[in-house]
This record gives C-alpha cells, structure tokens and sequence, in this order.
C-alpha cells in the first residue's frame, strides 16, 4: 500500500510542476520535477521506495521508446537520415568510448568496460528534455528538427550499447569480437522481432477497420498493451526490446494513413492516450531522481562510498565538459549547412555550439542507469554501482541546468510575437488556404458537406478581413454591429420556431452554433468541454429523434439562408437610417455575397443528399489541414513558437469538441 500511495504522491508532483513551470516559464518543468523530487523524499513513506532494474526498463523504457517511433516524422527521418545516423549512432560511440576512458583515468578502480558501460548510457540525449529546450531558447527550427530525430535515435542506440556492455561483463571476459558479436545480436534480433510483431499489429488493427470494428477504446488498449508485450517477447528471446519495440512503433505509424473518416478519430485517439502516458511517464522519472538525491549525496557525504564527494563533483563536471566539447567538435566537423544556413542563417560555429548545449539528458538516460543491475548474469556484482549512479544523476542535472539555464542566456527567445494585426492576416490566409484545400479534395459524395464547412471558413476569414480594412474606429463599430447580428439572428431563430419550421431543440442547436461562430472563440478547461460535451450528446440525440431532422436533412441550409436573409434585411434598415456607416457597409457587402454563395451551393447540390457523417469526416479533416497549415507556417519562420502553439490549442480544442459531440 505505501508504495502505491508513493506513487500517487508522485503523480501529483508531475501534475503540481507543470502548473508551476505555466507560472514560472524562466524555470523549466523537469527541474521543477526534481526539486518536488526532493522535497518527497524526506517524507516517511518515500525512506525506502525503490524500483527494480526489470521493471523500469519495462514499465518505463518500453512505452516511452515506443512513443519516440511513433512520433518519427518518416519526412524528416528520410531527409535526415544520413545526419540522424551521424548523430545517433557515430557520435554517440564516439563519447562513449572516450568519456569511457576520461572517467577510467579519473578513478583508477573502475575498469574499462564499466566506464564505457556507464558513458555508453549517458551520451544519448533525452527526446522530451530536447523538446522542452525549444520553449527557453531560440535555436533554429531545421537544427532543431535533427536535435528531436537525433535524441529519439540515440536513446536507442544507448540502450542498445549499455545492454551489450553489461551482457559483455556477465559473460566471460571483455573482448572486441565478442562485444561486436553481442551487439549485432542485441540489433539484429530485436530488428528482426519488431518486424514481426509491429507487422502481425499492422494486420490485426487493419483487419479489426476494415470490418466495421472501429472502437477508439478497443484501438487505443491494443496500442498501449502492445509495447510492454513486445518488451517481453524480446527479452524472452535474448533480443534487444528497445529496438523491437522502436521499429514496431515506426510501423504503427501506417495503421491509419487515411487522411478522412473513421481513422483520423482512431489515429487522433491514439496520440491523445500517447501523449498522456508520455508526459506522465516522463515527470515520473524526473520526480524519482529528484527522490534519490538526498540519499545520495548522504551516502557520499557520509563516506559510505569508496569515493571523495568533493572528488565525485569535479569527475561530474570533468565529463559533463567532455561530453560538451565532444559534441561542439563533432557537430563543428560534420553539421550539414542546410540545418544552419538556409531559412535563418547563423555561423556554423554558432550552430555547433547551439547543437552541443541543447544536447539536454533526461528520462530515458536516468531509466537506463536504472536499469543496470546490481548483480551480472555471472553472479558478479556490478563494480561501484552507487558511484556509478552518483556521476550520472550529476551529469544529467549538469546537462539539464546547461539546456534550460545557460542556453537561454547564449540564445534568449526573442520576443517575436506577432501584433495582433499580424495574427489576423495569418489567420485570414490559414482559413482560405483549408477552404480551397477541401474544394481541390472534394469527391462527388462529399461535395454538399465541403461546401458548407469551406462556407464557414470563408464566412470567418471575411470576419476578420473586414476588421483589417477599417480603422480602430471602424473596428468598433464592426463589433458593435457584430452583436447586433447574433441578436438578429436568434430573433429569426425564434421566428423560425414560432413557424414550425424548426422545434424547440433545434433552438438551442442553432444558438449554440451561433454563439460558436466567432473563429476567436475557444474553451479554455478541457473539463469544460467534456462538461459541455455531455450535454450536447443529449441535445443531439433528440434533435435526430425529431421528425423535423429525421425528414428534412436541408434543415441546416433552410435556418442559414433564413437568417442570411434576415440579417441582410436588418442590416439595410440600419444603413438608411446611417447611411455613413462604414461597418454597416461592410457587414451588407458581406451578408450580400454569403447570400450569392449559398443560392450558388443549393443549386449545385440538393441539400436534402447531405450525409451527417460525410459532413463530421469532412469537419475533421479541415481541421487536420488547419493543423498542417499552422505547422508549415511555424516552419517557414511565419509564425513564431508561442503564436503557432495557441493557434494549435485552438485546434484541438476544436478537434475535442467535434469528437465529443459525435458520440
């Protein structure tokens, strides 16, 4: 019981940190986390939690190394691959085996192999404590792109180079063929293992789609229960469960390549519960080094190790300087000019300095040294163990503080935050570039619903484009008149209403919508949505109950045209009575050619042929287009971090509420 109560207390701390890192930005989360780390260890119930080498390379590697393949831009990896395996796999033996040897001349006691053991585990970057360093600091995005790719590689081939060293130490003696040998085993089984196994979950998820068994949670627990089964089926056969289950999780990848219909809701699922466990995962471990400190540096302190603590912090800041200068050299040498040069150019220097300091450990390192047993398979104990774990807690908090204190200072994120009149114009060229993305999509079947979902992006981008044409004045008196019109346009409703032409549910549908039409409009608590959610399920089904919605599937078109109309009317009055009013004008320029278009749309396709599902595939797939826009501007250098970020939130709210509603 007391360690399931730790483990709570911990889960909380993941929780109270990133809540404090949203208050506090200029400190980041995984610091954060470790201090919260500390402070639970001085609690009487976390004196003696402790988790065993099995199962932290189960319950922690095998999921998170699984998300790494999944999140693997098959783009990206293919453009890169010649830099990702430089990286990955060159560099990282490369600081192994001369860190290894740095820290044998630094304590005579430890052998070789021990040492190359150890800097095997630390020379791999951590892909989450990678992606935190792009919030703190300004590195070019392309060099930033090969950091991701590189760290996601790298914790394999770490994982991989510290098993083989430790199966090489609890076999007969250290030798290079053997050592070569076992980690061609380690590679080429666990290839071969991830093969089979990602390719038999391919075919079983896309037997389950393809006969109507579409069930996001039956999809999403074959997705998290299969990296851990994975694991052990490696492991049973003596292979590498790291890259197994890496090579099986860029497999998933395909599972649902469609860009419409049901598998955007099971593709969006699965990165959803993906991304929880990741996050949580991750804040566990930094939470559970944060736990082993204090007794760490008791045990050092108090001579209960064969090591100096004075001796054990200049080793730590000895090998966290050569890892440093090992990685600026090597990236000086070998960084490809189009990571550096192209979009935003910087000197090769700098970029190689950039690339040595964002080189942050993390999770997956403090997982790995986790992992290594006390006790070799020769029944051999492991040599210093502790002092081990001593100089790789340091080096990772060294490379934590380098990333998140002392590179912010080197590239401070500039305050590139677009102006308010900026963002419009963006927002304006995304919503038109979605609407004429569906048109060039739109098949002969989904022709009606593209047209109504390209009408509301158009309908938003010429909100925000009359804005732009007038001055602060006119901006006023635009919103001014904007209330007016949702006024008017609920008065029609009940007009409506009072006509028979729709019921009382359909009411409150038609507010709601009109209350949502506003593109600024966003939600701001995800438990508000789910909230928000439950009720509309409700609404929704007794609005298809209704015979109104049963037998008129024009309805939609039928209380838009209406209220067009209405407003158009409303609108001209207003302009006789103020025929100077140059919002009224725009706002009647606008509601004329909305008019036009859908007399325009009605011609072309009978309303009552629109299907209820075509229109929710097609809602989500203009939200996947707006989400791929906002990234292609992000990566053009047209919308900084933060301004993309909130555009993206924004989305997937949308994304939540849409999949909310549908069920």
């Amino acid at each position: 019981m007391d360690f399931l109560v730790v483990l709570l207390i911990m889960v909380f701390a993941v929780v109270l940190a990133d809540i404090l890192a949203e208050f506090v930005p200029a400190i980041a989360s995984p610091l954060i986390k470790i201090g919260i780390g500390i402070a639970i260890s001085f609690l009487p119930l976390a004196a003696h939690f402790h988790i065993s080498h099995e199962y932290f390379h189960l319950i922690f590697i095998a999921p998170l190394v699984y998300y790494g393949g999944m999140e693997i831009s098959r783009k990206d990896l293919w453009k890169m691959k010649g830099s990702i395996a430089n990286m990955a796999i060159v560099l990282l033996l490369i600081t192994g085996f001369i860190t290894g040897l740095v820290l044998k001349s630094l304590i005579p006691q430890i052998t070789v192999v021990a040492a190359i053991t150890l800097m095997s585990a630390l020379g791999s970057t951590d892909h989450i404590a990678v992606d935190n360093v792009e919030k703190h600091s300004s590195v070019p995005h392309r060099l930033m792109e090969l950091l991701k790719n590189e760290s996601v590689f790298a914790e394999v081939t770490s994982v991989i180079f510290l098993q083989t060293c430790i199966n090489v130490m609890g076999g007969e003696g250290a030798h290079l063929d053997h050592a070569v040998l076992e980690f061609l085993i380690e590679l080429g089984g666990g290839l071969l293992v991830g093969a089979i196994l990602g390719i038999g979950k391919f075919l079983l998820v896309r037997f389950l789609y393809t006969q109507g068994i579409k069930k996001t949670p039956l999809h999403t627990l074959i997705g998290v229960v299969f990296p851990f089964f994975a694991y052990i089926i490696a492991d049973h056969f003596h292979v590498s469960g790291v890259v197994a289950i890496f090579l099986a999780g860029i497999i998933s990848t395909f599972e649902y390549d469609e860009k419409v219909g049901e598998a955007i809701r099971l593709d969006n699922g699965a990165k959803n519960v993906w991304s929880f466990l990741s996050f949580t995962l991750d804040g566990l471990i930094f939470v559970y080094l944060g736990m082993q400190i204090p007794h760490t540096l008791e045990a050092l302190i108090f001579n209960h190790m064969e090591m100096d603590h004075w001796w054990a912090l200049w080793i730590i800041l000895i090998v966290s300087g050569v890892i440093l200068l090992i990685r600026f050299l090597w990236s000086l040498l070998t960084l490809p000019k189009y990571v550096y040069a192209e979009q935003h150019p910087i000197s090769k220097v700098r970029a190689s300095l950039l690339f040595a300091m964002s080189g942050a450990r993390g999770a997956i390192t403090w997982a790995a040294i986790g992992g290594i047993p006390a006790v070799l398979a020769n029944g051999t104990e492991f040599p210093m163990l502790d002092e081990i774990s001593v100089i790789a807690m340091g080096v990772i908090i060294v490379s934590l503080a380098v990333s998140y204190i002392f590179l912010p200072i080197v590239a401070p994120v500039e305050n590139k935050s677009l102006s308010p009149k900026q963002m419009d114009e963006v927002r304006v060229n995304i919503f038109l570039q979605v609407a004429d993305s569906l048109d060039a999509e739109a098949t002969a079947q989904t022709r009606a619903e593209t047209n109504i979902v390209a009408f509301r992006y158009r309908d938003w981008a010429d909100d925000i484009q009359m804005t732009l044409l007038g001055n602060k004045e006119t901006a006023k008196e635009l919103d001014k008149v904007h209330n007016k019109i949702v006024e008017w346009q609920k008065e029609n409703i009940k007009q409506l209403k009072y006509n028979n032409v729709i019921d009382i549910e359909g009411v409150d549908h038609f507010n709601r919508l009109i209350d949502d039409q506003n593109p600024n409009h966003k939600r701001h608590s995800v438990t508000s949505i789910a909230i928000s959610n439950f009720f509309s399920k409700l609404k929704a089904r007794k609005i298809a109950n209704s015979g109104e919605f049963r037998n008129n599937k024009d309805t939609f078109i039928t209380v838009t045209k209406s209220n067009t109309e209405y407003v158009l009317s409303k609108l001209e009055d207003e302009y006789k009575a103020n025929p100077d009013s140059e919002a009224l004008e725009l706002y009647i320029q606008k509601y004329q050619f909305n008019l036009s278009r859908l007399n325009y749309y009605i011609e072309l396709d009978d309303p009552k042929n629109i299907d209820e599902a075509d229109l929710r595939r097609v809602e989500r797939r203009a939200l996947e287009i707006e989400n791929t826009i906002i990234q292609e501007e992000f990566e053009n250098g047209t919308l900084p971090y933060e301004d993309a970020k909130k555009l993206k939130t924004n989305v997937a709210y949308a994304n939540l509420e849409l999949n909310g509603s549908l069920h």
